[in-house]
């Protein structure tokens, strides 16, 4: 198995999927071994076998639908599916396995490839983005693309109204992202369909304001929550932490954060404020306070 693949995905249900659907790859019947679901629970899970009791339905939309389309979208392979049922109750599954048609886009030894548009990466050092962050972006994305995306950062930093970027070089990397994901998603040669009087968004430029507006309203929350109590504050951390260890998502690096007391750091931060804002306003609590 390519490590370089398996280190793109994000959580140990995709890893574990990945390897066992990998071996598959090249089988003439194209599926998985047929296994109880309760194999598939403990196959998939961090936890000691027989100790996940969660339902199959729930862990199935929990853990496994995402580690599918994870896999589906970063590996060399797309997997799909297939349960055994009894009526309603499913009792076994298997996957289906195909090789992708086209290969994915992995780092390549620098050795091997022309060096990178240094007038690209100035542009890029000159927005605090390091030079071995716009090289990896060139190599898996193209010059061209990149090019056009620094187009709109440029653009974006210009509009103080919303505010600073924290991380420069995160934001390129969904700006690109996203563009090369709705160039995929074009049929090729097909041109969108444009009202006359209608001014087309790029899909990239509506995903990030709608980050933007994410990151500017969980700072709001995080002000809120460090006015809060030592004891407020360490319940929604713990309400975080379970919410963390029951996806799976409960790494060493965030429990040593939260020994510390550090709650605002990756996926913690987020789920923190996620809970709080859910207690305080309800339902719409990522519209901010002027929406409840």
């Amino acid at each position: 198995m390519n490590l370089e693949i398996i280190a793109q995905l994000g959580t140990y249900a995709s890893v574990a999927l990945y390897e066992i659907c990998a071996r598959y790859r090249d089988n003439p019947s194209g599926v998985t071994n047929r296994q109880p679901v309760q194999w598939w629970i403990d196959a998939l899970s961090p936890l000691p076998a027989g100790t996940e009791k969660r339902p199959w339905r729930k862990f199935k939309f929990d853990r496994i639908q995402p580690a599918i389309d994870e896999i589906n979208a970063q590996t060399d392979i797309e997997i799909e599916l297939i349960e055994h049922k009894d009526g309603r109750t499913a009792l076994a599954a298997q996957f289906q396995v195909r090789k992708k048609h086209r290969q994915i886009s992995l780092p390549i030894e620098k050795s091997k490839i022309e060096p990178a548009d240094t007038v690209l990466i100035a542009r890029a050092e000159a927005l605090s983005i390091r030079e071995a962050k716009v090289e990896d972006l060139i190599l898996k994305y193209g010059d061209q693309l990149v090019a056009e995306q620094l187009d709109e950062f440029e653009k974006r930093i210009e509009r103080k109204e919303l505010g600073p970027i924290n991380s420069p070089a995160a934001y390129l990397r969904q700006m690109c992202a996203a563009a090369a994901n709705a160039a995929a998603a074009e049929p090729e040669g097909a041109s969108p369909a444009v009202q006359p009087g209608q001014l087309e968004l790029p899909a990239v430029t509506v995903a990030a304001a709608e980050a933007d507006r994410m990151n500017e309203r969980y700072a709001q929350l995080r002000g809120e929550i460090e006015q809060l109590s030592d004891p407020e504050r360490a319940a929604l951390a713990a309400e975080a932490v379970a919410e963390l260890q029951g996806r799976g998502l409960y790494s060493a690096v965030i429990r040593r954060r939260v020994e510390a007391g550090d709650f605002f750091f990756g996926p913690l931060r987020v789920t923190i404020c996620r809970i709080y804002g859910q207690q305080r306003y309800g339902d719409a609590w990522a519209g901010g306070p002027d929406t409840q």
